[in-house]
């Protein structure tokens, strides 16, 4: 599970996410809801990073 950042060639975006400018307040929002700092950083791009690297 990961944000993703490449909003070209989509209609299909989720109502008030248009762009990155969006992901501080994403952040802020799992913090709210109690998620660890780990895993915001897995979601934030550990996870694309750890996949990548196994199959690299």
């Amino acid at each position: 599970l990961g944000f993703g950042s490449d909003f070209d060639g989509t209609d299909n975006l989720l109502a008030g996410i248009d762009d990155v400018t969006i992901y501080p307040e994403l952040i802020s929002f799992l913090k709210k809801r109690n998620y660890k700092d780990t895993t915001i950083r897995k979601i934030c791009g550990e996870n694309c990073l750890r996949v990548l690297n196994a199959v690299l």
